[in-house]
């Protein structure tokens, strides 16, 4: 999940709770005459609220499970997820007065710090990683669009040496192919068909008039090409 302005409803929310849950504390704390202690009223409420938002936590990986649930978006979910989580390790600490005690408890705090930084880091990761790959690879295709993607680029090689030399007489079935700029789809046919006559028409016109002349074996030897190889997996 990356954090954009989308997430801008939840933190809004989170912080102001976390506020008022801050404001609530240190107006206990400083009444307490022991101090704040998790036995007290407002120490219960914290675990429970703390507890509540936990439980909830867990059952993001149940709500993955059906993405055709009724309650709610993934996305939602996804969101909250992120949020509340911060907002329970705060009530946590408020409830336990800050205090880390010992033994078993201690234990149980150290695994909530872990937990929640790993959190802090795979959303840092998420949100960082995709930006980076992209300034990185500015174009990029999928497995299954590669064998297109090789036949396109040879025919707009083809279609180059044409423009300076002269036709070829390589011929290509019709279908549409993806293109240095992506393929371009029309809802209209007539739009589709006007558009193809335009480039048609174009390529004619430049094939027609070669800035450079060559021999007839020339044309031939690059008209003519071997068959195009297997694409192969080599696991590294």
């Amino acid at each position: 999940m990356i954090v954009d302005r989308t997430h801008a409803t939840w933190f809004r929310a989170s912080a102001l709770i976390g506020a008022l849950c801050a404001v609530l504390y240190l107006f206990y704390a400083l009444r307490a005459p022991n101090g704040p202690t998790g036995g007290s009223l407002v120490g219960l409420i914290f675990a429970f609220a703390g507890t509540a938002v936990i439980v909830f936590e867990c059952l993001l990986s149940l709500r993955k499970k059906y993405p055709a649930s009724p309650f709610g978006r993934v996305q939602t979910w996804l969101k909250a997820h992120v949020w509340l989580g911060l907002l329970a390790f705060l009530l946590i600490l408020f409830h336990a007065g800050f205090r880390w005690g010992s033994g078993l408890a201690a234990l149980l705090m150290w695994l909530f710090v872990i937990i929640t930084l790993s959190g802090i880091w795979g959303l840092a990761l998420q949100t960082y990683i995709p930006r980076r790959m992209t300034e990185l690879v500015t174009r990029e295709i999928l497995y299954e669009q590669i064998p297109g993607v090789i036949r396109s680029l040879r025919i707009e090689a083809d279609e180059r040496v044409e423009f300076v030399t002269a036709d070829l007489g390589v011929e290509e079935e019709e279908e549409e192919f993806l293109h240095a700029g992506g393929k371009k789809f029309y809802f209209d046919p007539v739009q589709r068909r006007s558009a193809a006559e335009k480039v048609e028409a174009e390529r004619l016109r430049r094939k027609a008039s070669p800035q450079i002349a060559i021999d007839e074996e020339a044309t031939r030897a690059l008209s003519s090409r071997p068959p195009p190889p297997s694409l192969r997996i080599f696991n590294i």
